[in-house]
C-alpha cells in the first residue's frame, strides 16, 4: 500500500541518517 511505502521510505531515511552520523 502507499502508506507502507511511505513508512519504508521513512525507515530507510532514518537508517541512512544513523549510519551517516556513525561514519562521521
Amino acid at each position: 500500500s502507499v502508506l507502507e511505502k511511505l513508512h519504508m521510505k521513512r525507515v530507510n531515511s532514518t537508517e541512512t541518517m544513523v549510519n551517516w552520523k556513525i561514519e562521521k
